[in-house]
């Protein structure tokens, strides 16, 4: 199977530091534009940094990958409540741009939704809860920015010269149109899948062929039982991740492929339902929950129905598929829906 990789441009030294450190990257259009602590933000594809009235603003999801605050939406998503485990909180009410901020009422809060995706004031936000808004520049003028707390491992220098160290250019192939290939906010919904090395059993077709064989992509998480010919078949490519129940057993894993030459993998897949993924997170994993599962006594037609009435208010799903019967049937329904590029593609999650 070929896994998709992304390419990272050479990162230029910081050449600026104003206390927020603005940094120049040489032609950076292929480095995220939002990270959190030490790692690229997984939804920047479909849901990057925008600036609106000179200001920069970033999904509120995204907060929820920091390990101690919570995001959740109340009142058929009207109030937006993020909360911290030392207390604070911030209560937004969207219609009217007002909030009440550990107690005390802020109005006019810069707020907006973007393809499906609700969008704050990031320095606003990142203020109130103690992290630090870091941004770098590229040559084309795109800005990049960290939101981190504070002590974060690598500086924001460092953090984009792993991206370029990691990953290696992919071969890319110019459209028969010659027309450009549309960018992160162009409209098209993606669908990210993920499925688990099922080393159990034998004698059945991975699902991660069946993906690649219909001409989508996606992203398969390893098991501490998976065998390391395949970990290390799959392991370089840096577009895995590992499906784990504690951060123990990530180490462990991470351990392993560091053993055999592998890149770190930060993305995690829950093993169960007991998997504490707020540790994972303070640890620095980004943990990924799947919107919809597929289990062998799913009804993959009725899931579909679910799924494409989802895709008609969302710009993104992440659907997590096995290696049963269910599964594969419920492949041969996103191929029809991701039949028309244009409108939906399916896509690799990246760390």
């Amino acid at each position: 199977m070929t896994m998709k990789r992304i390419w990272i441009p050479m990162v230029l030294a910081i050449l600026v530091s104003l206390g927020i450190g603005i940094g120049v990257l040489a032609d950076g259009s292929a480095v995220p534009s939002l990270f959190h602590n030490d790692e690229a933000w997984y939804k920047d594809s479909v849901a990057p940094l925008l600036v609106k009235d000179s200001i920069y603003h970033v999904p509120a999801d995204m907060f929820g990958m920091f390990g101690e605050i919570g995001v959740s939406w109340h009142r058929e998503e009207e109030n937006l409540l993020i909360t911290h485990t030392d207390g604070t909180y911030v209560s937004l009410l969207f219609s009217t741009k007002t909030a009440v901020v550990n107690g005390q009422i802020q109005e006019n809060i810069s707020v907006f939704r973007e393809n499906g995706y609700t969008y704050v004031d990031a320095e606003w936000l990142a203020g109130i809860f103690s992290l630090v808004c870091e941004y770098a520049q590229s040559e084309d003028g795109r800005m990049i920015l960290r939101i981190a707390e504070i002590g974060a491992v690598r500086s924001m220098e460092e953090l984009l010269s792993r991206y370029t160290a990691e990953y290696t250019p992919a071969e890319t192939k110019e459209p028969e149109t010659g027309e450009p290939e549309p960018q992160p906010g162009d409209g098209i919904k993606r669908i990210f899948i993920v499925t688990d090395d099922n080393y159990e059993k034998t004698g059945t077709v991975p699902a991660e062929d069946i993906v690649e064989s219909s001409g989508m992509v996606c992203t398969l998480f390893f098991h501490q039982r998976t065998k390391d010919a395949k970990l290390m078949e799959y392991g370089f490519l840096g577009d895995g991740g590992i499906c784990v129940g504690s951060v123990e057993e990530a180490e462990t894993m991470n351990a392993r492929l560091k053993k055999l030459g592998c890149r770190r993998m930060g993305l995690v897949l829950p093993a169960d339902e007991n998997t504490d993924r707020d540790a994972l997170r303070q640890a620095g994993y980004v943990v990924v929950e799947p919107d919809f599962t597929v289990t062998p006594t799913t009804d993959p037609d009725l899931l579909y129905e679910e799924l494409y009435a989802w895709m008609l208010e969302n710009d993104t799903a992440v659907v997590r598929v096995g290696w049963d019967g269910c599964s594969q049937r419920m492949l041969a329904l996103l191929c029809n829906l991701t039949a028309n590029p244009e409108w939906c593609r399916s896509d690799v999650l990246l760390p």
